[in-house]
Order: C-alpha cells, then structure tokens, then sequence
C-alpha cells in the first residue's frame, strides 16, 4: 500500500463514496470522515481509517479536527465531498496549508460557481451562450 494518504470528507455522500473506491484501487491510503458512522462507504475495505467529521454548525470545531487529523497523518490531499466541507474549507485562508491539500480554487471562483445570478452573469460577460433568466426574491413576484 501506497504512504500516499488521502482524507475524503463527507462520508454520507456518494460522491465521497466513489472517490473513496477511486482512490482506494488506485492504491492510495484513504481516510474516510462523515459526521455519523452508519454511512455506506464507512462499510467499504478501502477505508484505512473510519472518522468522525464535526457538523459544520461549528466550523471552528471543524477547523480544529481538520487541523489535528492533518498533524496525524500529513495528508497529500484533502476531498470536500460536497458543498457543505467545500464552505467549511472556504472559510480558511486562501493561503492555508490545510487548505491548500484541498486544492480548491479561491474565493472569487467558489463564490461565483455557488452562486447561479453570479455564474450566469459572468457566462453572459465571456460570450458563453446562456438562456434568460429571471431571479424572484418573493412568492409575490410569480404572478407578475
């Protein structure tokens, strides 16, 4: 087995679940982290080690687990599974070691992916073909 060691976040999801098997056959060690542990991949043989991931209610408590589980085993890769860890590490520095392993893009580039106005402006502004859209802010707007 490979000394290669990667964290996969959010355990629930399927995508952590196929990232895990991904990784898992292509020999590398693979942490596996969901906040409850009667999850599908927690089941799998690839997991090297089982986690608890913190809510990220607390995203200090989150940055604190993160930070420790990081000094244990000096990831060479850190997996946000889904949106809710991809939030958590966004709110660490850009410059951030720990989430730097994440090998997400900036702030900038995060915001306008979550966000469908920014991202369909933006598309707008490049050239790239978009269909209308119309953003309500109330149920009031519908009838109008």
């Amino acid at each position: 087995m490979s000394e290669t060691t990667v964290l996969v976040l959010d355990g629930h999801s399927r995508a952590a679940l196929e990232t895990l098997q991904s990784l898992g056959r292509a020999g590398l060690q693979v942490d596996l982290a969901a906040e409850a542990k009667d999850c599908l991949a927690m089941h799998s043989s690839y997991a090297a080690r089982k986690l608890r991931q913190p809510s990220q209610e607390r995203v200090a408590d989150f940055h604190s687990w993160l930070r420790a589980q990081d000094r244990i085993r000096n990831y060479v890769l850190i997996v946000p599974a889904t949106e809710t860890s991809l939030l958590g590490l966004r709110q660490l520095n850009e410059n951030d070691l720990v989430r730097r392993k994440a090998v997400i893009p900036g702030d900038k580039a995060i915001d306008i992916a979550l966000d469908k106005e920014k991202t369909w402006q933006l598309a707008r502004e490049l050239g790239v073909p978009a269909p209308a859209s119309v953003l309500l802010s109330s149920l009031a707007e519908i009838d109008q």
